[in-house]
């Protein structure tokens, strides 16, 4: 799960939504989803546009984005039905980029076989032990985006291990 603190002028801004001159800022559309996702006091709640934002931040490259795009590929219906082939890719092209939580969510779903994907003891175990390895990575991303936008990020993750 991921919380964002005020600062969606700001990031509705660069992500383009404001003047469509304005060449996106990926990190600044992933933020934008996020308001969008859980809602806050100056964004109404919207899966259709959170799922908007985050595919074309993920598209754009941004590591979180593809992550939060295997979550919402998941867990989302945007044209009515699920997508796990999505799901499964989204998250492991975060999972190879050192994202902790798309990492042990590709080891929740192979140690229980879910998503399509098989049931497989040591593939489970290698994407945990990754996860492991990249939890350091989340607060130092935090902190570069809290200079970067001026403002206070925080992500706040649950590992079930």
């Amino acid at each position: 799960m991921a919380l964002i603190e005020p600062a969606e002028e700001k990031f509705g801004e660069l992500a383009g939504l404001r003047d469509p001159l304005i060449k996106p800022d990926p990190t600044a559309m992933y933020l934008m989803s996020l308001a969008y996702y859980y809602g806050t006091d100056r964004t109404d709640k919207s899966e259709s546009k959170s799922y908007d934002l985050c595919r074309r931040a993920a598209e754009a490259g941004h590591p979180f984005a593809m992550g939060q795009m295997g979550f919402l590929c998941a867990t989302v219906k945007p044209q009515g039905n699920y997508d796990r082939t999505w799901a499964e890719r989204w998250t492991r092209q975060a999972a190879d980029q050192g994202v902790a939580q798309a990492a042990y969510n590709l080891g929740c779903w192979y140690e229980q076989g879910l998503m399509g994907l098989p049931y497989d003891k040591s593939l489970s175990a290698m994407w945990h032990a990754a996860a492991k390895r990249h939890q350091y990575d989340v607060k130092r991303s935090c902190d570069k985006l809290s200079t970067e936008f001026g403002t206070s990020i925080r992500l706040v993750l649950s590992f079930g291990r």
